[in-house]
């Protein structure tokens, strides 16, 4: 059906947790915990929507037909075609 290599990123109910994405995501768990999408502009989540941005670019550039993020029916994110 593809020919490229698929990249699995849901990981809700029983898909095991790669190592390098607990390492990545543990100081978002521990020291930057912000709610990322809060519009009043206070420092933790301003940082924390700033890493969000970043961690979209990096996932994006994986894919050369462009990708799209969605929050519930919401397209909030398109990178590429």
């Amino acid at each position: 059906m593809f020919n490229e290599k698929m990249i699995y990123l849901d990981n809700a109910s029983a898909t095991r947790l790669d190592e390098r994405v607990l390492e990545s995501m543990q100081p978002y768990f521990f020291d930057t915990y912000a709610v990322a999408t809060s519009e009043f502009g206070y420092s933790q989540g301003i940082e924390a929507r700033e890493a969000l941005q970043k961690a979209r670019e990096v996932i994006a550039s994986y894919s050369s037909r462009g990708i799209c993020f969605y929050f519930r029916k919401y397209r909030i994110q398109q990178y590429g075609n």
